[in-house]
């Protein structure tokens, strides 16, 4: 019952309104390492490599969470830089924040030419029972061979680093006090959404971001694109190279396939603070709006490519 009620309070502060930005917190994450084994589950093996984590204690006070942020796929420095919600969410409950890398990625890679498949979730999630366990002890004196409640953790994750988040937690309910995993497609997988004629969901959702005008705007610019322009305006429209896009569906269906994943992309990175994540985005990108059909769509579009919108 304590343990029930202590991640009902936890998920409470997490889903509580954020009013500070990466901007306003100071930033002194210290990097460590910790050895893994390749395969954790085939006691013969004795291959093992470091798989980096960032740790950083501003607002740790005793008492206090661990705040652990699940890393997905990529360089863990570049997680760190766009999540100052783990800032917000430390100067609230006086948490430890802790980013651990996933292993194949950034600096925590195995010995060169080792097989993908040790690359799996389960391989991942022992990866960081292992370093959250650790730290535990180093921070709160526990054992799991203690007769004492473990302390609070929480894991954090978004995308599919929330996925992970969501599997830690159902997997090590002792360990995991609580997890939030921000936009995680946990059942969300292509076969699922097909079966259940939820395809459009993904999109539903992140055209909701934008504001009613762009909205409108957006949706009738595609609408031109197709049923008006040719490949060859729409290739000087929004200034393609000759011969870029000529293959597969032409010009004008390789540059609406590319406009959605950066339309969605955008609607992902809408934070209240500059990021660099998959390329640079400015903060409020949302509290713009865009009457011209044709400026609505080249603006979002070229955002993350740094090119200029006219």
């Amino acid at each position: 019952m304590r343990r029930f009620c202590t991640a009902a309070l936890l998920l409470a502060l997490l889903l509580a309104t954020v009013t500070t930005t990466a901007a306003d917190q100071p930033h002194n994450l210290t990097t460590s390492y910790s050895y893994v084994p390749l395969d954790h589950f085939d006691g013969a093996s004795s291959i093992k490599f470091r798989v980096r984590f960032l740790v950083e204690e501003t607002h740790f006070k005793p008492g206090g969470p661990m705040i652990v942020y699940t890393g997905n796929e990529g360089s863990i420095d570049e997680f760190a830089s766009a999540t100052g919600v783990m800032w917000d969410l430390a100067k609230r409950v006086s948490g430890l924040i802790v980013f651990i890398e996933e292993r194949y990625y950034g600096k925590s890679l195995p010995p060169a030419g080792t097989a993908y498949r040790y690359l799996s979730h389960a391989q991942i999630l022992a990866d960081y029972v292992m370093i959250i366990t650790s730290l535990q002890h180093s921070y709160f004196g526990y054992s799991p061979s203690d007769n004492s409640p473990s302390p609070p953790v929480v894991a954090v994750g978004g995308s599919y680093g929330g996925m992970l988040a969501a599997y830690l937690q159902r997997q090590h309910p002792q360990l995991i006090t609580v997890a939030w995993a921000s936009s995680a497609p946990v059942l969300g997988f292509a076969t699922t959404l097909e079966a259940t004629n939820r395809t459009s969901d993904f999109y539903r959702i992140t055209e909701s971001n934008y504001h009613p005008k762009c909205q409108s705007s957006i949706k009738e610019a595609f609408l031109e694109l197709w049923g008006a322009l040719t490949d060859e305006e729409a290739r000087e429209l929004f200034r393609i190279c000759p011969g870029d896009g000529d293959k597969g569906e032409g010009v004008r269906g390789n540059l609406i396939g590319y406009l959605q994943r950066k339309l969605s992309d955008i609607s992902e990175l809408d934070y209240p603070y500059a990021v660099n994540f998959t390329g640079f985005v400015p903060p409020g990108l949302f509290l713009r709006g865009s009457e011209s059909r044709e400026r609505a769509v080249r603006e979002a579009g070229g955002i993350l490519w740094h090119t200029r919108a006219i």
